[in-house]
């Protein structure tokens, strides 16, 4: 009788978000938690800088829920990096 054997590739989040940001995506830390349940996106992302990933990352302005001015960070890479 043979065995069938399985590798099952662990899934990550920090696996998840690299996958998104080499697909094009953009990724802000709504995102990350609301798609990926992620909560440290910025450790995340300084981990894949420090490995050698070329992520740029652009302010973006937006306008709170109480009407006030904010900012917040989108993360991404460009075309020719992926």
């Amino acid at each position: 009788m043979n065995k069938k054997t399985s590798i099952i590739q662990k899934q990550t989040v920090s696996g998840d978000v690299l996958m998104d940001l080499k697909s094009g995506g953009r990724v802000t830390v709504k995102t990350a938690a609301d798609l990926f349940g992620c909560r440290s996106l910025s450790s995340i992302i300084s981990n894949f800088r420090k490995k050698g990933y070329q992520i740029e990352s652009i302010p973006v302005e937006h306008v709170t829920r109480y009407g006030k001015k904010g900012r917040h960070v989108e993360y991404f890479i460009k075309p020719e990096n992926r």
